[in-house]
């Protein structure tokens, strides 16, 4: 009987990952730097956690281990920064494989499926930013920290994302199509703001000028600041509350 559990297991395991990949030890620390071709768009995969920061170079730094950092790749086509996650094991994939920090002059979207955290320690001026997470294919939810100085910024998500935002920009658009994702921009002044809003959860904002939107869900909008416009229609539960210092 004891034998056929441990085949059993080790059917499990060779099914999980024809190279072995799932029983091979990380090995240790290692980093590797990688010049790319300019870019305004990148694609991430599951597994990695992702730093931005503003530069003059498009340069990629790779955090990981020796036995997976050669499973992280990094490609440049039609301007757009593609990071692939080779390991193909479950187990693996459910684990933060890698540390990516991005250095960038030009960025105009962010297309996220890793389950960890994007964020930056500095702020932000790219002009105009993108953010979906939850892509269709082979995606998970991401946790967003980042600052910005900008003129605007559109963020999408349809299952539970967590963005927290921060900073200034112009225009702030939140699109949130169902699922249960969050948003935490109280400490962004957004000038104006527009939301469709299907989440179960809450979204935090502070609008300074003017405010259009439609809450068709459970989550409430939390405003801290009383926008000198306002057009806000509910289809459903959710709820406008006012949180003023």
């Amino acid at each position: 009987m004891k034998t056929v559990r441990y085949l059993f297991i080790l059917l499990i395991f060779s099914a999980c990952n024809p190279d072995g990949n799932c029983l091979k030890s990380a090995g240790d620390d290692m980093m590797q730097t990688m010049e790319t071709a300019p870019f305004h768009t990148i694609d991430i995969p599951k597994g990695v956690e992702v730093e931005i920061m503003q530069s003059n170079e498009y340069q990629v730094d790779i955090y990981s281990f020796k036995n997976r950092i050669e499973q992280i790749t990094t490609q440049v086509k039609d301007s757009v920064l593609t990071i692939e996650n080779l390991n193909n094991c479950d187990l693996i994939h459910r684990q933060k494989v890698a540390k990516i920090t991005i250095h960038t002059p030009t960025l105009h979207t962010i297309k996220s499926r890793t389950q960890f955290r994007i964020y930056s320690a500095d702020t932000l001026t790219f002009p105009d930013i993108f953010i979906i997470s939850s892509l269709p294919e082979n995606s998970s939810s991401s946790e967003f920290d980042l600052i910005f100085d900008n003129q605007s910024i559109s963020i999408e998500d349809n299952k539970v994302a967590y963005f927290k935002l921060s900073g200034k920009t112009q225009r702030f658009i939140v699109s949130l199509y169902g699922g249960s994702p969050a948003v935490d921009a109280r400490n962004l002044l957004a000038n104006e703001v527009y939301f469709y809003h299907r989440s179960s959860n809450n979204i935090h904002l502070n609008p300074l000028n003017f405010i259009e939107g439609t809450l068709a869900s459970t989550g409430h909008a939390i405003l801290y600041h009383k926008a000198a416009n306002e057009n806000i229609s509910s289809t459903y539960k959710g709820k406008v509350e006012y949180r003023i210092p």
